[in-house]
């Protein structure tokens, strides 16, 4: 006999009930859970931002650290400024007037007074050919002119491979042209010197993260982990490294993680959605549906939730029929900014499917 149409069940919500708990309806939800998981996989649904952090601002950082009249009060720098009046002739000259440039954000005119101190400079002096040649490059960078300033910043790290601050400001550069492959080799070179760097730990995972070498991430994620009880946010580290879990389809570590994120009280991202997708995908569908409720509650991954709903009440018993309907054909229908076309179309043919009763 064939089944009543989708239209006809809605009023009939007693039979529509038996109809869901039809075990080859419950096979179907089973294999588009599944399918559901591999499109997002496949789409990059779990997304984290790659955030520079100490390396945003490496050259700014170094020219203010390194600058002596940055930190000369009001008086001081008149003094400075006195002094250097007449025209520049010596490095010490150039190097004063380079000082006031930099203080004064004349980047332009800065480059030109260090070029003429390294013009100057006989090298003998090796901290300050250096330093000279580092705020050559970190100057490049503030002009934009990244090749000219790798070339700088390379003449540093051959005369001295482990200078940190030219390391990071490299790393500031790849970060700038998003050349992901020498970013994540310029931060693991910066991690041999300073391996206690949290921050640039982090952004080495996230950039392995973005080109899908989550073995590697993980590496890094669990390493900023072992030294929990000194982070300032920990939650944020156990959030990140769920989120590459379920990329690593290690859904039970990513709920464990995903929950201490959540139980600090911080806010995530799509928290609750993810959460969800790992009982889902560890067949705990009742207590996905509670994080589920609470990410369409928070209006998060809205076309997600509401089809990770419908499936995972598809694979309870007497779940709310009329709640499973709803949830797919919202996710069929749904056309905000995130909606993909691979999840629209799987509501669709299981809707079809549940109506034909096939």
């Amino acid at each position: 006999m064939k089944e009543a149409p989708v239209s006809e069940l809605r009023s009939e919500k007693t039979g529509l009930k038996k109809f869901y708990t039809r075990p080859e309806v419950r096979v179907i939800a089973g294999v588009l859970v599944f399918a559901m998981l591999l499109s997002l996989f496949a789409s990059g649904f779990v997304h984290v931002r790659i955030k520079p952090g100490s390396s945003e601002k490496a050259a700014t950082n170094y020219l203010v650290d390194n600058t002596r009249y940055v930190g000369l009060d009001t008086v001081d720098r008149l003094q400075e400024k006195f002094r250097n009046l007449s025209q520049p002739i010596s490095l010490e000259d150039y190097y004063r007037l380079a000082g006031i440039q930099i203080a004064e954000k004349d980047y332009e005119g800065a480059l030109g007074s260090i070029e003429n101190c390294l013009k100057l400079d006989d090298g003998r002096n090796v901290e300050l050919h250096l330093d000279l040649l580092l705020k050559h490059g970190c100057l490049l960078v503030l002009l934009e002119r990244y090749d000219e300033a790798l070339i700088s910043l390379d003449k540093v790290l051959l005369k001295a491979p482990n200078t940190a601050d030219a390391i990071l400001v490299k790393a500031q550069i790849y970060a700038t042209q998003q050349d992901v492959e020498s970013l994540i080799q310029t931060l693991e070179q910066y991690l041999q010197i300073e391996s206690e760097s949290t921050e640039i730990r982090l952004l080495l995972a996230q950039a392995l993260f973005s080109t899908e070498d989550f073995e590697g991430a993980a590496e890094q994620y669990l390493k900023i982990l072992e030294s929990e009880d000194k982070l300032e946010e920990p939650s944020k580290y156990h959030y990140l490294y769920g989120l590459n879990c379920i990329q690593l389809s290690d859904f039970t570590a990513a709920q464990e993680h995903l929950l201490i994120a959540l139980d600090s009280g911080n806010s995530y991202d799509d928290i609750h959605y993810y959460i969800g997708l790992c009982y889902m995908s560890n067949e705990a569908y009742e207590e996905a549906i509670e994080y589920l409720n609470k990410a369409i509650e928070n209006e998060s991954m809205l076309q997600l939730s509401h089809y990770s709903r419908g499936i995972s009440g598809l694979m309870i018993e007497n779940y709310d029929a009329e709640i499973i309907l709803g949830d797919l054909a919202f996710a069929a229908k749904y056309e905000g900014a995130d909606a993909d076309e691979t999840i629209s179309s799987q509501a669709v043919q299981l809707l079809k499917q549940l109506e034909s009763g096939n």
